[in-house]
């Protein structure tokens, strides 16, 4: 049972406490999954395409994805007995065709292609044809919720978008959810691992010995997905607060540049820092959103409890799969914490969420362009040093010898540059080099990586200083160009006598930095000051393509073509239902009658849908849904009964869902409930009585195993 969406507004904080439910099908944008699941042919036409079985539709997902190179980025879990609306589909060869949950946990290296890193979710039910998807929409800054039908070997598969209020009593933050570690339910439990392996040699193509590796992979996965609300919240949100409430030239736009500065600083310096004038501009913001919330922000929570399907006894042969209160996802979830802005390292942590908006191909054809620019300014440092030479044998006829080179912070020329590294060479050709510790000033960097593109000439070379695959990046943005060390002498012959071995020698490094980051600064710049209606610093989530295109155009470069265009896709659809009845209908019930607006307003949003589960006993016409009624008398019974009772005490959890009910404690003044609960009461009384009042024994309510 849910409570109709209007009376659904609850005091229970979520990420989407401000937003609500939202449309079922989106106003703007599609989901990540249609992206994938709509294929054009050579005329532009997109039309379905979900290929049969499932491995082929994962091998879609990755070539869609454009994620062949990372053998790892699909993850799978098995759950043969699971608390989703599906649980029961397979009933009773449950580890024969187990809930099979995939998960997106790597991105592609291909910049065109669709970021779905935390963002694609799907849980396939073999046995019952079904796949249920959750993935983000960029456009709307939220996660879709669909389900496909008719998912099977000669069927044509439907895709639908679901109805919301049914996902959101279980995924509280309209977002993804997963168990909490030890994540016994999954293949990661022995126990779940031998029975699968007893039953069907190859699952899905999962590794049944992989351990506890990947459900925890996807538990991150879920906790940063749930994040991203949060994220766009200061982006959209914070940034808006300011228009009103602080002087002029501090505008919700100059906010997002601030933060979107912030961000590719951040991505450019590989994570470590930003500084400069993101990072004063933030430090006021900070203090304003700190008077403007000072209670701070929810943080959402998508961790249901762990359970153990073998915890008490090995399961005899079931009809359905029992979920207790205590661990059943419809549980309501207090946040994880609260996000306070008097910490400036929950700050920092909002925009380490927003750089995760960019992939890393974006951010390295991001650096490759500002390094490939022409007229930047250069700035160089001299800095004395001592390096000792070190014999390490005869490659090919070759001397291989390594160079320690050491660069003294604390001396005075040196201006506060110190770094501690070693280069390795065969003859006059650099292999590899890493410097394991470079400091300017404050600013710290570790396990630099040394290139070299020409051989030792005169005792001079020129190095490239690269980090995480990028050239190196200060804090501000700007690239450490190269590092010319310069050896005198004897020092610099590329023949190593065994009695200099070990010998130090004096030598010079130039250190030379590129402020190409004024390039980029200046078309921040630029976009603010022109940013008129459409934007990408206007109050939509923040948006890769959206924001890369425009910058791309400031610097006078063509775009990436990013994939897909949602354009081209029918229009979204939600599955036809029949309603509830109209009520001239049930004028031949007159108890019926009266109850109808009852039930519609307690129970309509979650239980007239085209589903059979939830049980859909308010679909169909008037007779149909009171045949129904009684057949899940007993069950509704106790299901509201639970509101009665102390939560400690509640063997199932109450209906409606904890999340939708806004004040508990006011429900049994309610006279309309009170009726409901006398009505459901009198319908059961006036069934055979059974002799067990177990939840789990009682009749099952429309679908085989009930709720």
């Amino acid at each position: 049972m849910c409570a109709e969406p209007a009376a659904a507004q609850t005091t229970h904080e979520t990420a989407h406490a401000t937003t609500g439910v939202g449309a079922d099908i989106p106003p703007q944008g599609r989901s990540l999954f249609d992206r994938i699941a709509y294929v054009e042919d050579a005329e532009g036409t997109a039309s379905l395409h979900l290929p049969f079985p499932f491995a082929a539709l994962v091998a879609q997902l990755r070539q869609r994805l454009a994620l062949d190179a990372q053998p790892d980025a699909l993850q799978t879990v098995l759950i043969p007995l699971g608390r989703s609306l599906q649980r029961n589909a397979a009933a009773p060869d449950f580890f024969r065709s187990p809930r099979v949950v995939l998960a997106v946990l790597g991105e592609s290296a291909q910049q065109s292609a669709p970021l779905a890193k935390d963002r694609l979710y799907l849980g396939y039910q073999e046995q019952a044809g079904v796949i249920e998807a959750i993935s983000y929409n960029a456009v709307l800054g939220r996660f879709e919720f669909q389900i496909v039908k008719g998912y099977q070997a000669q069927s044509r598969p439907r895709l639908f978008y679901a109805k919301r209020i049914i996902c959101m009593a279980c995924h509280q933050n309209q977002a993804p959810i997963f168990s909490r570690p030890l994540w016994s339910e999954t293949h990661a439990n022995p126990r779940v691992a031998a029975r699968l392996r007893a039953v069907r040699a190859d699952v899905y193509g999962a590794e049944l010995a992989h351990g506890i590796d990947v459900p925890d992979a996807i538990d991150a996965a879920t906790d940063r997905a749930n994040r991203y609300a949060l994220e766009q919240r200061l982006w959209r949100e914070a940034c808006a607060s300011l228009a009103s409430t602080m002087e002029q030239t501090d505008t919700a736009t100059q906010c997002r540049v601030a933060l979107l500065d912030a961000v590719l600083k951040l991505r450019l310096s590989g994570w470590r820092g930003f500084v400069g004038g993101a990072a004063d501009r933030l430090a006021t913001l900070r203090a304003h959103w700190q008077a403007q919330w000072p209670a701070g922000w929810p943080v959402p929570n998508p961790d249901i409890p762990n359970r153990d399907p073998f915890a008490r006894v090995e399961p005899a042969p079931l009809r359905a799969i029992p979920v207790p209160a205590a661990v059943d996802p419809l549980l309501l979830r207090q946040p994880l914490g609260r996000l306070d802005f008097a910490d400036s390292g929950a700050l920092r942590g909002l925009i380490q969420g927003l750089a995760n908006m960019f992939t890393q191909a974006d951010i390295a054809a991001l650096d490759a362009l500002l390094f490939a620019a022409q007229a930047v300014p250069i700035r160089e440092w001299r800095v004395q040093c001592r390096v000792r030479r070190q014999s390490v044998g005869q490659l090919s006829e070759q001397t291989a010898w390594r160079l320690d080179l050491h660069c003294d912070p604390k001396v005075a020329a040196n201006a506060g540059i110190g770094l501690d590294g070693r280069l390795y060479f065969r003859g006059h050709r650099l292999e590899r080099g890493v410097l394991d510790r470079l400091r300017i000033g404050v600013e710290g960097f570790t396990d630099v990586s040394i290139t070299a593109d020409a051989e030792l000439s005169a005792g001079r070379w020129v190095l490239t200083p690269r980090l995480n695959g990028l050239h190196a990046r200060r804090e501000t943005g700007h690239a450490l160009a190269a590092l010319t060390l310069q050896l005198p002498g004897e020092a610099a012959s590329g023949e190593v006598p065994g009695e200099m071995s070990g010998a130090e020698h004096d030598a010079t490094l130039i250190l030379t930095e590129r402020q190409d980051y004024t390039l980029l600064d200046a078309a921040l710049r630029a976009l603010a000051a022109t940013a008129r209606g459409a934007s990408p610093f206007d109050a939509q989530p923040l948006r890769r393509e959206r924001v890369l295109s425009a910058v791309y155009a400031q610097l006078g470069q063509a775009a990436p073509d990013f994939c897909c265009d949602a354009e081209a896709f029918p229009p979204a659809q939600r599955e036809a239902y029949s309603p509830a009845p109209a009520r001239a209908e049930s004028t031949f019930d007159p108890a019926f009658s009266t109850m109808l607006p009852i039930l519609e307003r307690y129970c309509m949003a979650c239980h007239a849908s085209a589903e059979s589960f939830p049980p859909n006993f308010l679909s169909g016409d008037a007779e149909q849904v009171r045949a129904k009624l009684t057949q899940c008398a007993e069950r509704i019974d106790d299901r509201t009964r639970m509101w009665e009772l102390d939560a400690s005490t509640r063997a199932k959890s109450p209906m409606p869902p904890a999340l939708l009910v806004p004040v508990p404690a006011r429900l049994q003044d309610d006279p309309d409930w009170r009726r409901l609960r006398a009505y459901v009461g009198a319908l059961r009384a006036a069934r055979p009585v059974r002799a067990t009042q177990d939840y789990e024994q009682l009749e099952p309510c429309l679908t085989a195993g009930g709720r």
